[in-house]
C-alpha cells in the first residue's frame, strides 16, 4: 500500500509540474522591442523583413542574422561592421560599431583613449597630475 500512495504522490507532483510548465511556455512572447514615442529611421528594415518572423517568436538562423547586420551596416551611417573571425563551422563573427557619424571619423582616437585606461602607468601619471 505504501508503494501505491507513493506512486499517487509522484503522479500528482508530475502533473503539477506539467501544468505549470505548459502555462509558462504559453506566456505572451510579445516583447516590446520597439520603444513607444521613438521615431525610427524608416530606411532601416525591421529584422522580421529579413529573418522571416517577429523577433522572439522562433530562433533566428545565423546566416539571416548576419545578413540583417550587414544590411543595416550598408544602409546606416551610424553602423559599421567587419568580420573579425570565423567559427569552427566557418560562420562569420561580426563586430558592429554603432555610434554617431562624427565618432566614426575619430574611432581610432576613441579606441586609443579607451585602451589608455588600461595602462596602469598612464593612470598613475594622470592621478599625480590631478592630485
Amino acid at each position: 500500500m505504501k508503494s501505491l500512495s507513493f506512486l499517487r504522490f509522484l503522479f500528482a507532483g508530475l502533473l503539477m509540474v506539467l501544468v505549470y510548465s505548459t502555462g509558462v511556455a504559453q506566456e505572451s512572447r510579445d516583447t516590446p522591442f520597439y520603444v513607444e514615442g521613438i521615431t525610427y529611421d524608416s530606411e532601416i528594415p525591421r529584422p522580421e523583413s529579413i529573418i522571416g518572423h517577429p523577433l522572439g517568436h522562433r530562433i533566428a538562423r545565423n546566416d539571416l542574422l548576419v545578413q540583417y547586420m550587414r544590411t543595416i551596416a550598408e544602409i546606416s551611417d551610424r553602423i559599421t561592421g567587419e568580420t573579425i573571425a570565423h567559427t569552427h563551422e566557418g560562420r562569420p563573427i561580426l563586430a558592429l560599431t554603432i555610434t554617431t557619424p562624427e565618432n566614426h571619423s575619430r574611432i581610432d582616437e576613441i579606441k586609443a583613449a579607451h585602451l589608455a585606461l588600461n595602462d596602469l602607468q598612464a593612470i598613475k601619471k594622470l592621478l599625480r597630475i590631478c592630485l
